[in-house]
């Protein structure tokens, strides 16, 4: 029994180290600040997050957002909405900026 539950886990966390290499983040947040959701999907996924200080104010803009096992693209495309912020992914690395006028 202790057998096939040390196999169980070892392989739960092979999937789940595989969906976050393959740009696969769940994250679920009610009227929170964006950068909170973001601390959320650094700890629970292999990406890091840069932004600067001119992004901060909309860094702090409180939204809601729910996606399970979704690609780390739509997440921010829907985390970002409306925030006047954009994106960039470059391999593990999701840069945040001001979006350009």
């Amino acid at each position: 029994m202790k057998e096939r539950l040390c196999i169980l886990a070892l392989l739960t966390l092979l999937c789940v180290g595989r969906l976050s290499a393959q740009g696969v983040v769940s994250v679920s947040a009610t009227e929170e600040p964006v950068s909170d959701i973001i601390k959320k999907i650094e700890q629970t996924s292999n990406f890091v997050f840069v932004f600067d200080e001119s992004t901060s104010q909309a860094l702090s803009k409180r939204v809601s957002i729910k996606a399970n096992a979704q690609p780390i693209g739509k997440v921010m495309e829907q985390l970002l909405s409306g925030t006047g912020l954009e994106y960039k992914i470059s391999q593990r690395q999701v840069m945040i900026f001001t979006a350009c006028s």
